[in-house]
């Protein structure tokens, strides 16, 4: 992430790039560990269905999804970022991918989380649905509406989207299986991020959005 002055002194400590926490942890590296710990331990009881809000898949719904994973950590969680940020585009392209600017984010969530709910019905088959999924995941990600913690707060956003969407589809029963994201497809999803790259992403989501029925055969055998 690419900090600005504005943004190192509302969330970092004065002369670092480490972000104020609840553990008071000034060393990145620890930090960077803490917080995978933690946030894997709260991914995995999600991914139990232990799941300790509304799936309203609105704005609420995604605020709330930080919250959960984030809120042992940092007093943002849940919270809309205030400082404009951006990434470098290294070792894929020059120059740096700006996300959306703070007085557009809620408005540009609430459009886009919207525009998911008026699309979902189109969706006929699994090659639509990797359209649908590849695509939003460029839109929200583009978005970025939190300091830290974008891409896990997204994915697992989509996870739940995609088993409600059993509900309302009858083609299948299909979920998204991160269990299947390797370091080449770790690193092909992140290029898809920085450059918004449709294709990318789509060939990405097609190795991971996988038929349930499949999954239980394979466990079964």
């Amino acid at each position: 992430m690419e900090n600005n002055e504005l943004d190192n002194l509302k969330y970092c400590y004065q002369g670092t790039k480490v972000l104020k926490n609840k553990k008071n942890i000034v060393n990145l590296e620890q930090l960077h560990e803490v917080e995978s710990g933690l946030s894997t331990y709260k991914l995995t009881k999600l991914y139990l269905n232990e799941i300790p809000y509304n799936q309203t898949f609105d704005s609420n719904h995604y605020l709330s999804i930080h919250k959960y994973l984030f809120s042992d950590l940092y007093e943002f969680a849940g919270e809309f970022r205030l400082t404009n940020i951006s990434k470098s585009r290294e070792p894929y392209a020059r120059g740096i991918t700006p996300f959306c600017q703070v007085p557009f984010i809620k408005d540009q969530l609430d459009y886009t989380l919207q525009d998911m709910k008026n699309n979902v019905r189109n969706i006929q088959n699994e090659e639509q649905l990797i359209e649908f999924i590849s695509k939003y995941y460029l839109d929200l990600n583009i978005i970025h509406p939190f300091r830290e913690g974008n891409g896990r707060t997204l994915r697992e956003f989509l996870r739940e989207y995609v088993l409600v969407l059993n509900k309302i589809i009858k083609f299948g029963e299909y979920e998204l299986d991160y269990t299947k994201i390797n370091e080449e497809i770790k690193k092909s999803l992140e290029k898809s991020s920085i450059l918004d790259d449709l294709e990318i992403t789509k060939s990405v989501f097609s190795k991971i959005i996988v038929r349930k029925d499949v999954i239980e055969k394979k466990v079964t055998k």
